[in-house]
Protein backbone atom coordinates (compact mmCIF):
# COMPACT_ATOMS: atom_id res chain seq x y z
CA UNK A 1 0.00 0.00 0.00
CA UNK A 2 1.43 3.32 -1.13
CA UNK A 3 -0.55 6.47 -0.36
CA UNK A 4 1.63 8.64 -2.59
CA UNK A 5 0.70 6.52 -5.61
CA UNK A 6 -2.97 6.75 -4.73
CA UNK A 7 -2.83 10.56 -4.77
CA UNK A 8 -0.21 10.94 -7.53
CA UNK A 9 -2.56 12.97 -9.76
CA UNK A 10 -3.51 15.45 -7.02
CA UNK A 11 -1.95 18.89 -7.68
CA UNK A 12 0.64 20.37 -5.33
CA UNK A 13 -0.94 22.43 -2.58
CA UNK A 14 -4.17 20.41 -2.47
CA UNK A 15 -5.16 18.70 0.78
CA UNK A 16 -5.53 14.92 0.80
CA UNK A 17 -8.34 13.01 2.51
CA UNK A 18 -9.79 9.52 2.30
CA UNK A 19 -11.63 6.64 3.89
CA UNK A 20 -9.60 3.64 5.06
CA UNK A 21 -11.17 0.22 5.45
CA UNK A 22 -10.94 -3.42 4.34
CA UNK A 23 -13.27 -4.69 1.62
CA UNK A 24 -15.07 -1.40 0.94
CA UNK A 25 -15.69 -1.33 -2.83
CA UNK A 26 -19.23 -0.15 -2.02
CA UNK A 27 -18.11 3.01 -0.19
CA UNK A 28 -20.00 6.14 -1.27
CA UNK A 29 -17.81 8.46 0.79
CA UNK A 30 -15.49 9.50 -2.07
CA UNK A 31 -18.39 10.57 -4.28
CA UNK A 32 -20.01 12.39 -1.38
CA UNK A 33 -16.93 14.28 -0.18
CA UNK A 34 -15.57 15.10 -3.62
CA UNK A 35 -18.94 16.58 -4.59
CA UNK A 36 -18.85 18.81 -1.52
CA UNK A 37 -15.22 19.76 -2.17
CA UNK A 38 -16.14 20.81 -5.72
CA UNK A 39 -19.30 22.63 -4.68
CA UNK A 40 -17.49 24.83 -2.18
CA UNK A 41 -14.37 25.36 -4.29
CA UNK A 42 -11.86 23.71 -1.97
CA UNK A 43 -8.41 22.60 -3.03
CA UNK A 44 -8.58 19.01 -1.87
CA UNK A 45 -9.13 15.41 -2.99
CA UNK A 46 -10.74 12.45 -1.22
CA UNK A 47 -9.93 8.82 -2.07
CA UNK A 48 -10.92 5.29 -1.12
CA UNK A 49 -8.09 3.53 0.76
CA UNK A 50 -9.12 -0.13 0.62
CA UNK A 51 -6.45 -2.27 2.30
CA UNK A 52 -6.12 -5.79 3.74
CA UNK A 53 -6.26 -5.97 7.52
CA UNK A 54 -2.60 -6.95 7.52
CA UNK A 55 -1.64 -3.55 6.04
CA UNK A 56 -3.02 -1.44 8.88
CA UNK A 57 0.49 -0.93 10.25
CA UNK A 58 1.70 0.22 6.82
CA UNK A 59 -1.15 2.72 6.64
CA UNK A 60 -0.29 4.10 10.07
CA UNK A 61 3.31 4.60 8.98
CA UNK A 62 2.11 6.68 6.00
CA UNK A 63 -0.83 8.52 7.54
CA UNK A 64 1.05 11.83 7.84
CA UNK A 65 0.84 12.09 4.05
CA UNK A 66 -2.86 12.83 4.61
CA UNK A 67 -4.58 15.86 6.11
CA UNK A 68 -7.48 13.84 7.47
CA UNK A 69 -9.40 10.62 6.90
CA UNK A 70 -12.39 8.52 7.83
CA UNK A 71 -12.06 5.04 9.31
CA UNK A 72 -14.48 2.21 8.66
CA UNK A 73 -14.63 -1.56 9.23
CA UNK A 74 -12.66 -3.29 10.57
CA UNK A 75 -10.36 -0.56 11.90
CA UNK A 76 -12.64 1.66 14.01
CA UNK A 77 -11.53 0.23 17.34
CA UNK A 78 -7.85 -0.01 16.44
CA UNK A 79 -7.86 3.58 15.18
CA UNK A 80 -7.96 4.97 18.71
CA UNK A 81 -4.18 4.64 18.69
CA UNK A 82 -3.88 7.32 16.00
CA UNK A 83 -4.16 10.26 18.38
CA UNK A 84 -5.89 11.99 21.23
CA UNK A 85 -9.55 12.86 21.30
CA UNK A 86 -12.07 15.06 23.04
CA UNK A 87 -13.45 13.82 26.32
CA UNK A 88 -16.96 12.43 26.41
CA UNK A 89 -19.15 10.04 24.50
CA UNK A 90 -17.78 10.57 20.99
CA UNK A 91 -14.39 9.10 21.79
CA UNK A 92 -13.46 7.88 25.26
CA UNK A 93 -16.72 6.14 26.03
CA UNK A 94 -17.47 4.53 22.70
CA UNK A 95 -14.08 2.89 22.28
CA UNK A 96 -14.10 3.30 18.49
CA UNK A 97 -13.41 6.22 16.15
CA UNK A 98 -14.31 6.99 12.54
CA UNK A 99 -12.66 10.36 11.83
CA UNK A 100 -9.11 11.67 12.16
CA UNK A 101 -7.94 15.23 11.52
CA UNK A 102 -4.66 17.01 11.96
CA UNK A 103 -4.05 20.04 14.07
CA UNK A 104 -0.55 20.22 15.52
CA UNK A 105 -1.07 16.52 16.27
CA UNK A 106 -3.62 13.93 15.14
CA UNK A 107 -7.04 14.15 16.78
CA UNK A 108 -9.69 11.41 16.50
CA UNK A 109 -13.41 11.38 17.16
CA UNK A 110 -16.57 9.47 16.27
CA UNK A 111 -19.09 11.32 14.13
CA UNK A 112 -21.16 8.12 13.81
CA UNK A 113 -22.63 8.83 17.26
CA UNK A 114 -24.44 12.05 16.34
CA UNK A 115 -24.81 10.98 12.71
CA UNK A 116 -26.85 7.92 13.66
CA UNK A 117 -28.97 9.55 16.34
CA UNK A 118 -29.88 12.60 14.24
CA UNK A 119 -30.92 10.50 11.26
CA UNK A 120 -32.95 8.01 13.29
CA UNK A 121 -34.81 10.82 15.04
CA UNK A 122 -35.46 12.59 11.73
CA UNK A 123 -37.38 9.46 10.64
CA UNK A 124 -39.48 9.48 13.79
CA UNK A 125 -37.62 6.72 15.64
CA UNK A 126 -37.88 7.31 19.37
CA UNK A 127 -35.51 5.58 21.80
CA UNK A 128 -36.77 7.02 25.08
CA UNK A 129 -38.26 4.35 27.36
CA UNK A 130 -38.13 1.84 24.50
CA UNK A 131 -36.63 -1.64 24.35
CA UNK A 132 -33.70 -1.64 21.91
CA UNK A 133 -32.11 -4.64 20.19
CA UNK A 134 -28.69 -4.06 18.57
CA UNK A 135 -27.48 -6.61 16.02
CA UNK A 136 -23.67 -6.57 15.97
CA UNK A 137 -20.89 -5.78 18.42
CA UNK A 138 -18.27 -3.79 16.49
CA UNK A 139 -17.47 -0.11 16.18
CA UNK A 140 -20.86 0.77 14.69
CA UNK A 141 -22.70 -0.94 17.56
CA UNK A 142 -20.56 0.96 20.05
CA UNK A 143 -21.57 4.23 18.38
CA UNK A 144 -25.25 3.29 18.78
CA UNK A 145 -24.79 2.76 22.51
CA UNK A 146 -22.89 6.04 22.72
CA UNK A 147 -25.76 7.87 21.03
CA UNK A 148 -28.03 7.02 23.95
CA UNK A 149 -25.87 9.29 26.14
CA UNK A 150 -26.16 12.41 24.02
CA UNK A 151 -27.47 15.42 25.96
CA UNK A 152 -31.15 16.13 26.49
CA UNK A 153 -32.37 12.72 25.33
CA UNK A 154 -34.29 10.26 27.51
CA UNK A 155 -32.66 6.89 28.04
CA UNK A 156 -34.04 3.67 26.51
CA UNK A 157 -35.82 1.27 28.82
CA UNK A 158 -33.40 -1.53 27.92
CA UNK A 159 -30.63 -2.24 25.40
CA UNK A 160 -29.75 -5.78 24.35
CA UNK A 161 -26.82 -6.72 22.11
CA UNK A 162 -26.95 -9.79 19.88
CA UNK A 163 -23.94 -11.06 17.95
CA UNK A 164 -23.36 -14.43 16.31
CA UNK A 165 -20.18 -14.69 18.34
CA UNK A 166 -21.46 -13.99 21.85
CA UNK A 167 -17.97 -13.49 23.26
CA UNK A 168 -17.57 -10.43 21.04
CA UNK A 169 -20.80 -8.98 22.43
CA UNK A 170 -19.71 -9.75 25.99
CA UNK A 171 -16.42 -7.96 25.42
CA UNK A 172 -18.25 -4.94 24.04
CA UNK A 173 -20.75 -4.70 26.88
CA UNK A 174 -18.13 -5.40 29.53
CA UNK A 175 -15.75 -2.86 28.04
CA UNK A 176 -17.77 0.31 28.54
CA UNK A 177 -16.32 2.50 31.33
CA UNK A 178 -18.21 1.98 34.56
CA UNK A 179 -18.00 5.71 35.27
CA UNK A 180 -20.71 6.28 32.69
CA UNK A 181 -22.99 3.75 34.38
CA UNK A 182 -23.88 2.33 30.96
CA UNK A 183 -24.88 -1.12 32.10
CA UNK A 184 -27.12 0.24 34.86
CA UNK A 185 -28.67 3.21 33.05
CA UNK A 186 -29.47 1.31 29.87
CA UNK A 187 -30.12 -2.12 31.35
CA UNK A 188 -27.42 -3.10 28.86
CA UNK A 189 -26.90 -6.83 28.42
CA UNK A 190 -26.10 -9.60 25.93
CA UNK A 191 -28.62 -11.95 24.29
CA UNK A 192 -27.38 -15.54 24.21
CA UNK A 193 -29.66 -16.78 21.43
CA UNK A 194 -32.56 -15.73 19.22
CA UNK A 195 -34.93 -17.27 21.76
CA UNK A 196 -34.05 -14.42 24.12
CA UNK A 197 -37.05 -12.36 25.23
CA UNK A 198 -35.44 -9.26 23.71
CA UNK A 199 -36.25 -10.53 20.20
CA UNK A 200 -39.96 -10.50 21.02
CA UNK A 201 -40.05 -7.38 23.19
CA UNK A 202 -37.85 -5.03 21.11
CA UNK A 203 -39.47 -1.78 20.04
CA UNK A 204 -36.49 -0.79 17.90
CA UNK A 205 -34.11 -3.14 16.05
CA UNK A 206 -30.80 -1.72 14.85
CA UNK A 207 -28.47 -3.58 12.51
CA UNK A 208 -24.88 -2.40 12.99
CA UNK A 209 -23.05 -4.22 10.12
CA UNK A 210 -21.16 -6.18 8.82
CA UNK A 211 -24.30 -8.33 8.31
CA UNK A 212 -26.11 -7.53 5.05
CA UNK A 213 -23.26 -5.79 3.26
CA UNK A 214 -23.30 -8.15 0.27
CA UNK A 215 -26.14 -9.24 -2.04
CA UNK A 216 -27.58 -12.52 -0.87
CA UNK A 217 -26.52 -12.08 2.74
CA UNK A 218 -29.29 -13.48 4.95
CA UNK A 219 -30.93 -11.17 7.48
CA UNK A 220 -29.08 -11.10 10.84
CA UNK A 221 -32.19 -12.31 12.65
CA UNK A 222 -35.16 -14.52 11.79
CA UNK A 223 -37.80 -12.29 10.12
CA UNK A 224 -40.41 -14.20 12.14
CA UNK A 225 -39.21 -12.15 15.12
CA UNK A 226 -40.26 -8.88 13.48
CA UNK A 227 -43.56 -7.14 14.32
CA UNK A 228 -45.49 -4.43 12.48
CA UNK A 229 -45.25 -2.04 15.45
CA UNK A 230 -41.42 -2.09 15.45
CA UNK A 231 -38.92 0.34 13.95
CA UNK A 232 -35.99 -1.26 12.11
CA UNK A 233 -32.87 0.77 11.33
CA UNK A 234 -30.21 -0.84 9.14
CA UNK A 235 -26.90 1.02 8.91
CA UNK A 236 -26.08 -0.60 5.56
CA UNK A 237 -26.45 2.29 3.11
CA UNK A 238 -25.43 1.09 -0.35
CA UNK A 239 -28.23 -1.45 -0.85
CA UNK A 240 -31.58 -2.54 0.53
CA UNK A 241 -30.78 -5.48 2.77
CA UNK A 242 -32.84 -8.61 3.30
CA UNK A 243 -33.55 -7.30 6.80
CA UNK A 244 -35.10 -4.09 5.45
CA UNK A 245 -37.10 -6.03 2.85
CA UNK A 246 -38.47 -8.30 5.57
CA UNK A 247 -39.22 -5.32 7.82
CA UNK A 248 -41.17 -3.53 5.07
CA UNK A 249 -43.10 -6.72 4.32
CA UNK A 250 -44.07 -6.92 8.01
CA UNK A 251 -45.23 -3.28 8.02
CA UNK A 252 -42.39 -2.00 10.22
CA UNK A 253 -40.97 1.49 10.02
CA UNK A 254 -37.85 0.54 8.00
CA UNK A 255 -34.91 2.93 7.55
CA UNK A 256 -31.61 2.41 5.72
CA UNK A 257 -28.29 3.98 6.64
CA UNK A 258 -27.83 6.58 3.89
CA UNK A 259 -28.90 9.45 6.14
CA UNK A 260 -26.43 8.38 8.80
CA UNK A 261 -23.67 8.26 6.18
CA UNK A 262 -24.48 11.81 5.07
CA UNK A 263 -24.71 13.16 8.62
CA UNK A 264 -21.44 11.65 9.82
CA UNK A 265 -19.73 12.74 6.60
CA UNK A 266 -20.92 16.33 7.01
CA UNK A 267 -19.66 16.38 10.59
CA UNK A 268 -16.26 15.13 9.44
CA UNK A 269 -16.25 17.75 6.66
CA UNK A 270 -16.84 20.44 9.29
CA UNK A 271 -13.88 19.18 11.30
CA UNK A 272 -11.59 19.26 8.28
CA UNK A 273 -12.70 22.47 6.58
CA UNK A 274 -14.92 24.36 9.01
CA UNK A 275 -12.33 26.25 11.05
CA UNK A 276 -12.71 29.29 8.80
CA UNK A 277 -16.47 29.43 8.23
CA UNK A 278 -16.43 33.10 7.24
CA UNK A 279 -14.20 32.24 4.28
CA UNK A 280 -16.04 29.07 3.30
CA UNK A 281 -19.53 30.55 3.64
CA UNK A 282 -21.30 27.24 3.31
CA UNK A 283 -24.72 26.32 4.65
CA UNK A 284 -24.70 23.06 6.68
CA UNK A 285 -28.06 22.14 5.15
CA UNK A 286 -26.73 22.70 1.64
CA UNK A 287 -23.66 20.63 2.50
CA UNK A 288 -25.89 17.71 3.45
CA UNK A 289 -28.03 18.17 0.33
CA UNK A 290 -24.96 18.07 -1.93
CA UNK A 291 -23.57 15.02 -0.14
CA UNK A 292 -26.88 13.14 -0.20
CA UNK A 293 -27.44 13.81 -3.90
CA UNK A 294 -23.91 12.64 -4.77
CA UNK A 295 -24.26 9.51 -2.63
CA UNK A 296 -27.62 8.65 -4.19
CA UNK A 297 -26.24 9.06 -7.71
CA UNK A 298 -23.20 6.91 -6.90
CA UNK A 299 -25.48 4.31 -5.36
CA UNK A 300 -27.53 4.08 -8.54
CA UNK A 301 -24.38 3.51 -10.59
CA UNK A 302 -23.42 0.49 -8.45
CA UNK A 303 -26.81 -1.23 -8.69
Amino acid sequence: MDLKSLFIDVPEGHARYGVVGCGIPYSLSPAMHNAAIARFGLKAAYRKIDIPESEWGSFLAQKDFLDGFNITNPFKERAQEIGSGPSGVEWGFVGAVNTAHRKSLWVVTNTDVEGFRSDAESHGIDFGERNILILGAGGAARAVVGSFFLKNRPFPKSVTVWNRHSRRAEEMVGGFPLGFGAVRRLNLRVARSETDLAFRSADVVINAPRAGQNPGDPPPLDPANLRADQAVYDMVYHRETELLKAARAKGCLAVGGLGMLVNQGALAFDLWFGEEPKKLKYDPLELRRVMREAAQNAKKETL
